[in-house]
């Protein structure tokens, strides 16, 4: 849980900083809160400049030329002025530089809330990635980063940012680093 002030006024500074190890420009992407639907805000990152205010196509620049990365976060209003995060999805896209078209490559995804009678919770309420050129239907499988960490992971806001910025060293290394490599 989360006050509604502090995620109002800091979470976007701690998404910005959390984001810069994969992000091209080196102060992180910019961040901006989405038009509230109900109890539901929606923080998203973007390059500056966006033209929509749906937040699912807001994008940034990554390290790796033509990597375009989306990056959100939805929390839901509780009582007392406290908040949840619901979830927290990063998506790599490539861009195709004939067309301009973009293809996502990979996900990672967190749904700390995800119901703990699913048969899915302890894949999903982790970080855990999804491999979106697998063929049908692996690319919906859910790869977890820390499998048995969800108690600890899940104990505070700022234990969850801690595997988040691991699962997102995890991005630079693994997924880009790679990328990087065959431009």
């Amino acid at each position: 849980m989360l006050p509604i002030e502090k995620l109002q006024n800091y979470r976007g500074l701690t998404i910005q900083k959390l984001l810069r190890p994969i992000a091209k420009v080196d102060t992180g992407p910019a961040w901006r809160f989405a038009p509230s639907i109900g109890h539901v805000k929606v923080l998203g990152t973007h390059d500056g400049s966006i033209h929509s205010d749906n937040f699912s196509e807001w994008r940034f620049a990554s390290i790796v030329p033509r990597i375009f990365i989306m990056y959100y976060e939805l929390w839901k209003l509780a009582a007392d002025n406290q908040c949840f995060i619901e979830r927290a999805y990063l998506q790599i896209y490539k861009v195709n530089k004939l067309n301009g078209s973009e293809n996502e490559i990979v996900c990672l995804h967190c749904d700390p809330n995800e119901p703990k009678n699913s048969k899915l919770y302890i894949y999903k309420c982790i970080p855990h990635i999804h491999m979106r050129t697998a063929e049908h239907p692996l690319n919906h499988s859910h790869i977890p980063l820390a499998l048995g960490q969800d108690k600890f992971a899940l104990k505070s806001v700022d234990t969850f940012d801690n595997f988040l910025s691991l699962s997102i060293q995890f991005i630079h290394d693994e997924i880009l680093g790679r990328l990087h490599s065959l431009k």
